[in-house]
């Protein structure tokens, strides 16, 4: 490696401490363990319909119905299929409203207190969910729907604070890269989870959940007594000198002095103040915010489409056993995770991350209709979900991490980092809200049409968020090589 190119890499690491490190390292593992969790009900659908449904409903070679000792939850496995779309549709309802709320109280009050008493909070709802429920038998669908909507609520803490976390302590110039990398916690999390459920689900889906929630729970233990949620708390105090012998109506400086001191200079030290939060209305008046929200809401929807349904897809299409379709399905992770990787150090050498981004979202539709063409063969169905995972996950983990660091950068922000959780929680609260009507409608689709509709739901999805992010892509390139301004501009992006 030249030396010129030695100093360039230097120069880019410059910045990094061992506190860099730990908050990095800290909120990746915070995020992943809430998505660990919230993997557990995916990666077990298929064994709670069995426990939820008599054994003649979905598996006609088991008991008869009269031999059942309790009166089954639903009478059909289609019905109990349904209520698993409903699940995961009031999860993500309730999560898209907490995201409003968590980016809003965020820029107000302690993001690691707001992050660990949420990871508490649904370590309990994931424990009661899913292992309490099943050590006493208690099969209720109220029961189910009310402890979900508050594990929606309370995980909805996670990615505002973290994002904005992340964008205090990173310089702008390597939110691409190191958001590229951090997001990709997101996927980790559902390795960890696929993982998880792979090793106990054949002990007892009840397990599954019971993993994920005590990983929730030491994880909140660290956040409380580790993370540094911003550098300012690092800096020493500001201080002033204040002589005794000064005036003695200054009322500011008389809480200084003592009469054992007599006429000595003593160091008071003035409290660093945070800035104030720009608000939700001012957050919406960012150039590009409602944009990049509305095509986040198309593009999540195929995003956590595969999250919540791929396992259920692979056993349905294919006949693979469970903890098989669990292992497989991490491989849509993986290609996310180099996406995002690849996407976010790319997307930092060019002049805009808008056209990096079209081009992934153009490539995903052939790719999501590939992996639905996918042959009965395990190889190759592994490679057609990597590369689906790897068109569909660049663009998502950029648009909700690295885009919302981004518009730091904005004049309406300008030395203002304490509206990134707001506008965060914007963008993936709006992003949230698509999904969980996806949701809603995958089982229908799927129920009168096929699986095969239910993936040109996608392909129309991904060119819906195309459509959206192409007015910011013509916004860039105007500024960029045609603006009479340009240096004006890019002395102010600087």
């Amino acid at each position: 490696m030249s030396q010129p190119t030695q100093s360039a890499c230097l120069g880019y690491l410059s910045f990094m401490t061992r506190h860099h490190v730990t908050v990095f390292v800290l909120t990746f593992c915070c995020y992943a363990f809430f998505h660990a969790s919230r993997k557990a009900v995916s990666t077990v659908k298929d064994s709670l319909i069995k426990e939820w449904t008599p054994p003649n409903s979905s598996h006609p070679h088991l008991l008869p119905a009269a031999n059942w000792q309790r009166e089954p939850l639903f009478s059909s496995s289609k019905s109990a299929k349904e209520f698993t779309g409903v699940l995961d549709t009031a999860f993500l309802l309730a999560y898209s409203v907490g995201l409003y709320l968590s980016g809003i109280l965020g820029d107000r009050y302690d993001q690691r207190k707001l992050m660990a008493g949420g990871m508490a909070g649904s370590a309990v709802t994931v424990f009661l969910f899913g292992y309490a429920t099943e050590l006493i038998h208690l099969y209720s669908v109220p029961v189910y729907v009310s402890l979900w909507l508050a594990n929606g609520l309370l995980q909805s803490v996670g990615w505002p604070c973290c994002v904005a976390i992340i964008g205090k302590w990173f310089p702008e110039r390597t939110h691409g890269f190191v958001f590229g990398i951090w997001s990709s916690c997101a996927s980790v999390g559902n390795i960890i989870g696929n993982s998880l459920a792979a090793l106990v689900v054949d002990y007892g889906y009840d397990l599954c959940f019971l993993l994920p929630a005590s990983l929730l729970l030491g994880g909140a233990c660290l956040i409380l007594t580790s993370l540094i949620p911003d550098p300012i708390e690092l800096q020493k105090p500001a201080v002033r000198r204040v002589s005794i012998s000064e005036e003695e109506n200054n009322e500011d400086e008389s809480a200084a002095r003592s009469p054992l001191l007599g006429n000595v200079e003593v160091t008071i030290a003035s409290p660093r103040q945070r800035p104030p939060p720009l608000g939700v209305v001012g957050a919406l008046k960012i150039e590009g915010v409602v944009l990049f929200a509305l095509s986040y809401a198309c593009l999540k929807l195929v995003n956590y489409a595969f999250f919540f349904w791929l396992p259920l897809y692979i056993q349905e299409k294919y006949g693979w056993t469970n903890a098989f379709s669990d292992e497989l399905s991490s491989w849509y992770d993986v290609g996310g995770i180099i996406a995002g990787i690849i996407c976010g150090l790319l997307s930092d050498l060019m002049w805009s991350r808008s056209p990096l981004l079209c081009l992934f979202l153009f490539l995903a539709m052939p790719a999501l209709l590939a992996y639905s063409w996918s042959p009965e063969d395990r190889i190759v169905n592994a490679f057609l979900m990597a590369m689906a995972g790897f068109f569909v996950g660049g663009p998502a983990n950029i648009i909700s991490s690295a885009t919302c660091a981004d518009l730091g950068r904005r004049p309406e922000l300008r030395g203002n980092a304490e509206a990134l959780g707001t506008v965060t929680g914007i963008i993936d609260g709006t992003g949230s809200m698509g999904a969980a009507l996806g949701q809603a409608a995958i089982p229908g689709i799927q129920a009168a049409y096929g699986w095969g509709w239910v993936f040109y739901l996608f392909v129309s999805m991904i060119g819906l968020s195309l459509l959206c992010v192409l007015p910011v892509l013509v916004r860039d390139i105007k500024r960029r090589f045609f603006s009479n301004n340009r240096a004006a501009e890019v002395q102010v992006a600087e």
